[in-house]
């Protein structure tokens, strides 16, 4: 299921749908809370999801970094994220990222 797919059937709207905007919305981030919820009822305790982080960036063929079968380069998240994936497991309440790009 696309993220704009399920934005849509949950009746949020946007005067920019795009995905950047709409990851930032709490009633968003609620949206995927609840159905995390629904996955997590059918599964056994030891393999359910306790926390998910929202990233602001979608992972796209066009930027090279995911394949055009949309499988995430692991080494492109270990490099691009790394410090919010630490801080997610150190319980930080934030982290400073740098987009990489130089002036």
């Amino acid at each position: 299921m696309s993220a704009p797919s399920a934005i849509g059937r949950s009746g949020i709207t946007s005067p920019t749908p795009r995905f950047q905007d709409l990851s930032a919305r709490p009633e968003v981030r609620e949206l995927i809370r609840d159905e995390i919820r629904k996955c997590n009822a059918a599964l056994p305790e030891p393999i359910r999801l306790r926390r998910f982080l929202v990233l602001n960036k979608e992972f796209d063929a066009d930027d090279r970094r995911s394949p055009r079968t949309r499988k995430i380069r692991r080494r492109f998240v270990a490099e691009k994220y790394g410090a919010v994936v630490e801080a997610f497991y150190r319980d930080a309440a934030d982290v400073e990222l740098s987009t990489g790009d130089h002036l």
